[in-house]
């Protein structure tokens, strides 16, 4: 008879060698970190642009309106650009100075109304009407013309000589200052050597003579005119004495 084998014996098991184990590779951990980061660099280049573009907006805002501004200002393109004084402001013996426009009528008390009309530097001086024989104001040597024409009306009751009873001055840079005529032509146009009669409107002219010399150094200039604003003064004035028997005009303009 054959002995049985003992099932109760151990058994041995074939040892597997730990480097032929199949190996486990780390795990990296996730970045979470990059997705925020990624955001904010979006978000802070985002908000630059904005800024930069909101500063620029506003710089080009602001442009716009100063050259508006600038606009609004000017009066004269001819010879110069030029600004009037928004504000009435004390000189001359305390008369008021007013503000004048371009093609705005002037009312001056219970004498006239004014319109100025252009302004222009210029060698020579010509009335309104060349088509014929007239006289005019010659070229000067070393000098040039500062001219503002305008159409003067007599609201009065007595014809008047307007050269009479006016006085110009020029001041340039604010130290320079020069005295200038205002002359209404004839009602015909061929001279400045007419009188205005009741309720006649005329052309008329604002003149200073100016050397060569301001002209090419001075930039800023100021024009006053001062005109008697009542019948009782109209026949002799005298523009020294401190009263308010005359209405005076500022004007400024830059060539």
């Amino acid at each position: 008879m054959q002995e049985q084998e003992n099932c109760n014996q151990p058994q041995t098991q074939a040892s597997v060698p730990a480097s032929s184990q199949p190996q486990m590779l780390p795990v990296a951990p996730k970045k979470k970190w990059i997705k925020p980061l990624i955001i904010a660099v979006v978000v802070i280049v985002y908000t630059a642009v904005v800024v930069i573009s909101t500063v620029l907006i506003d710089r080009e805002i602001i442009k716009k309106r100063i050259q508006e501004e600038i606009v609004n200002n000017l009066t004269f393109e001819i010879g110069g650009s030029v600004d009037v004084d928004s504000e009435s402001e004390k000189v001359n013996n305390g008369v008021n100075v007013k503000s004048a426009e371009l093609n705005k009528k002037i009312t001056v008390g219970s004498m006239f109304e004014i319109t100025l009309l252009k302004s222009e530097w210029c060698e020579e001086i010509r009335p309104s009407n060349t088509t014929d024989r007239y006289t005019y104001y010659t070229d000067e040597e070393g000098q040039k013309y500062f001219v503002i024409r305008a159409k003067i009306k007599n609201v009065s009751s007595k014809e008047v000589d307007f050269e009479n009873i006016s006085k110009c001055l020029l001041k340039a840079d604010g130290k320079y200052e020069i005295s200038g005529k205002a002359e209404s032509e004839k009602t015909d146009g061929t001279s400045f050597y007419g009188t205005i009669k009741p309720l006649q409107e005329v052309n008329a002219v604002i003149y200073f003579s100016v050397s060569d010399e301001m002209y090419n150094t001075c930039s800023n200039y100021e024009v006053f005119l001062d005109v008697v604003n009542n019948e009782d003064a109209a026949d002799q004035y005298d523009f020294n004495r401190e009263n308010d028997d005359y209405d005076s005009f500022k004007i400024m303009f830059k060539k």
